[in-house]
């Protein structure tokens, strides 16, 4: 918990007037685990503001509830695990007071390979079920269902690692704010060494969304982002002198899209107390483009 006392005095140089304020704010929190799946939680927030002709005042409460079930084998090598919680928050000020009941209870499984050779997959599914009931000064009602899956795979091979990773989801939203949204994440990083001083690395993602709410407006968006990355250490056999050469692009299929290449080359050097540094950065972001150079000497004492 805390609290914090704000006293401030203004007086204009003109001798027009002044202004006097004060603030106190406070809060306090609870977290009690009460087993090893069972946890409760409570916090409290207050707020008053005086400047003298006004005075505000606002406050939050909230407490809270979770039960977590332990991790179970259950078939063809999948852990399951289940989760149910729920909240009751409550907000007021001056103008309005509104209250919040959450429950919410989601569930995950997970299955795991191992290879060799062809390395390490990993596969994730889960859903969830939340509702949300809203009283007090507004009062809304909304449901959602979310689902989602996830694979991924890594190898460690030649000098060097891959990581590839899918991701599928889907969320419905019912009640008085309808809307659903899936999304579709396609990520591979590859990092390779070529000797005991380069390496060069890469990663390319893929997002498409697509999103209605309440069948009146639909907005589908992909987007693509790249990085091409070259790193050499002690660069013409000269020690703690490096270089760095960075580009990155991202592309969106949409003309609110903002699509934007950026290609930086960077020295790096340090001896003694002294870091010096110099760059040249170009820039180019649909029909403009910049060059941008920087050098930087910094000396510590």
């Amino acid at each position: 918990g805390g609290v914090r006392l704000h006293a401030l005095n203004n007086e204009t140089t003109t001798g027009l007037g002044s202004s006097d304020s004060l603030s106190l704010s406070a809060n306090g929190g609870l977290f009690y685990q009460m087993t090893r799946n069972l946890r409760f939680d409570a916090s409290l927030d207050l707020a008053v503001t005086d400047n003298g002709d006004r005075q505000q005042s606002s406050g939050r409460e909230r407490g809270g509830v979770l039960y977590q079930s332990d991790i179970h084998d259950v078939f063809s090598g999948f852990s399951y695990q289940w989760n149910a919680s729920t909240r009751l928050a409550s907000q007021s000020s001056d103008n309005q007071n509104t209250h919040d009941l959450t429950a919410r209870f989601s569930h995950d499984a997970q299955r795991l390979w191992l290879h060799p050779q062809r390395g390490t997959f990993r596969l994730s599914l889960s859903q969830s079920l939340s509702a949300v009931q809203q009283f007090g000064d507004v009062e809304a009602t909304n449901e959602r269902l979310d689902h989602s899956a996830s694979l991924s795979w890594d190898l460690a091979h030649g000098n060097g690692t891959s990581y590839a990773q899918i991701t599928l989801s889907d969320a419905r939203s019912f009640g008085d704010l309808e809307n659903n949204q899936q999304f579709i994440n396609l990520q591979a990083q590859r990092r390779q060494n070529i000797d005991g001083r380069s390496s060069l690395s890469g990663n390319l993602t893929i997002q498409a969304i697509y999103q209605d709410f309440n069948g009146r407006a639909n907005n589908d968006t992909v987007t693509a982002t790249g990085q091409l990355s070259y790193r050499h250490a002690d660069i013409f056999g000269v020690p703690r002198l490096r270089f760095v050469s960075d580009l990155r692009t991202s592309r969106a299929d949409r003309d609110s899209g903002v699509d934007r290449t950026e290609w930086e080359n960077r020295v790096n050097y340090a001896i003694g107390m002294v870091d010096a540094s110099f760059s040249w950065r170009r820039i180019v972001t649909n029909n403009e483009s910049f060059n941008l150079i920087y050098l930087q000497a910094d000396r510590r004492f």
